[in-house]
């Protein structure tokens, strides 16, 4: 990581060390990969009902796509969070709501997109916030 962070920081760009606890979203995850591949080949999906747009292409699901299939590949892949932003947004979305203990995403939907609503979910209270927003917006 130093080498990696000393070879962009030298082509004047920024390397920013992620406190996770594993390699996501890298090679180094395959076999974890696998083992999700198998086990949900047992479970049944059903198609979404609403549109679902997926950091794996960016893109909205494709029609027959094969979930168990996809939920392996995107243990491996790297996430394409800000087309995904981008083909929402440009789909009509402008309203957005992250659930989840940290604002990670709102800050990064803040800073990848303009004038759009940004709510966060961490706890019962926020959450009640957010529902009494979003009625008097409709």
């Amino acid at each position: 990581m130093d080498a990696a962070a000393k070879a962009c920081a030298a082509e004047k760009a920024r390397a920013v060390p992620l406190a996770v606890a594993a390699a996501f979203h890298s090679k180094l995850m395959q076999p974890a990969a696998d083992a999700i591949a198998a086990a949900f080949t047992a479970i049944p999906f059903a198609p979404p009902t609403v549109p679902f747009y997926t950091n794996l292409t960016g893109e909205p699901l494709a029609e027959g796509t094969d979930m168990a299939q996809y939920c392996a590949k995107h243990c491996v892949s790297p996430v394409r969070f800000a087309q995904e932003l981008q083909n929402l947004h440009a789909a009509g979305f402008d309203t957005y709501i992250e659930l989840g203990p940290k604002k990670v995403l709102t800050a990064f939907v803040k800073q990848t997109l303009k004038d759009v609503g940004m709510h966060t979910v961490t706890d019962p209270d926020s959450l009640e916030e957010t529902v009494t927003c979003l009625k008097h917006t409709d």
